[in-house]
C-alpha cells in the first residue's frame, strides 16, 4: 500500500490563535505501510486550547516514533496496538487535566486518531472531530461525542434541529476535561483503492458533497485546499479549520 495525503489548517475569523492541531506520519518500517494521521481541535481559550491540541499531537507523535517498531516486532497485532494507542491517550488526558487543576484553568482537546497498517485502519476518536471514508460519497467513520448527537440517538432531536441548536457545540467528551474519558473505537479492511478525510468540526460544519472534486484535487496542488476553506468561510464558517485527505493504493509505498 501506499498513502499520498494533503492538509490544510486556518485560524478561524475573529480568533487570536489557530486551536486546531495534526500530525501526519507515512512511510514504511519493516516492510509494512503505515500511516498515522491525528486531527485536535483545542478549546479553553487564547493559548489554553492551542496548547491542548498542540501537546496532544507532539505526545503522540513520540508514541508513534517510539511504538511502531516494538510493535511490528511483537507481531502486529492490531489489538496490542490499540491497546498501546488509548493508553497514551489516557495518559495524555491525565497531564493534561493535571496541567488545569494546577493552574486554575480549563483546557481541552478533542481528537480523531487514524492509524493504517497494510490492509488494516483503526481509529480512536473523542468529541466532535471526525473520519470520514469517501466511497464515493462522504461516509462518517465517527460519531460525535456531542449533547445534541446523544439527543439525535435518542429521538429527542432532529437532524435539521440539531444544526442550529444553542448546545450543538457542547461536548460529550474530550481530552483535559475530567480524569475519566470514553475513547471511540472503530477498526476496518482496505480494498486499497480508498480515500479518507480526517478534519475539524470547522470543516466538516458546512461541507457539501459539491467539494469532493477540490478535496480529491487538494493531493495535486495547494490551491485546492486553500479554495475549499474560503468556500467554508463563504457559506458563515468562523471556526478553525483543519484538514487531512488521504488516498490509498495498492502500488507500492515510500520509505520513511
Amino acid at each position: 500500500m501506499s498513502y499520498h495525503s494533503s492538509y490544510y489548517t486556518s485560524k478561524g475569523n475573529n480568533k487570536v490563535v489557530n486551536q486546531d492541531s495534526f500530525l501526519i506520519k507515512e512511510g514504511t518500517r519493516e516492510g509494512y505501510s503505515i500511516a498515522f494521521y491525528v486531527v485536535c481541535d483545542g478549546m479553553g481559550g487564547l493559548s489554553s486550547g492551542e496548547l491542548a491540541s498542540s501537546t496532544t499531537i507532539h505526545y503522540l507523535s513520540q508514541w508513534f516514533d517510539q511504538y511502531v517498531n516494538d510493535w511490528i516486532e511483537k507481531g502486529s497485532q492490531l489489538n496490542l496496538l490499540k491497546n498501546a494507542l488509548l493508553a497514551e491517550i489516557e495518559k495524555i488526558n491525565h497531564l493534561t487535566v493535571t496541567y488545569g487543576q494546577k493552574r486554575h484553568i480549563q483546557l481541552g482537546t478533542t481528537l480523531t486518531a487514524m492509524f493504517i497498517c497494510d490492509e488494516t485502519y483503526l481509529i480512536a476518536q473523542i468529541g466532535d472531530s471526525r473520519a470520514y471514508q469517501i466511497t464515493p460519497t462522504y461516509n462518517q467513520l465517527t460519531e460525535d461525542q456531542t449533547f445534541v448527537q446523544r439527543e439525535i440517538d435518542r429521538g429527542r432531536l432532529t437532524i435539521d434541529q440539531a444544526e442550529n441548536h444553542p448546545k450543538r457545540h457542547v461536548l460529550l467528551q474530550c481530552v483535559g476535561a475530567v480524569e475519566t474519558i470514553e475513547i471511540a473505537v472503530r477498526s476496518g479492511e482496505l480494498n486499497g483503492t480508498e480515500s479518507f478525510l480526517i478534519c475539524s468540526d470547522g470543516f466538516s460544519n458546512k461541507l457539501n458533497q459539491d467539494d469532493l472534486p477540490l478535496l480529491k484535487q487538494s493531493i495535486y496542488d495547494h490551491e485546492s485546499a486553500a479554495k475549499i476553506t474560503d468556500e467554508l468561510r463563504q457559506r458563515g464558517e468562523t471556526d478553525d479549520i483543519t484538514f487531512i485527505y488521504v488516498d490509498v493504493n495498492d502500488q507500492g509505498a515510500i520509505s520513511c
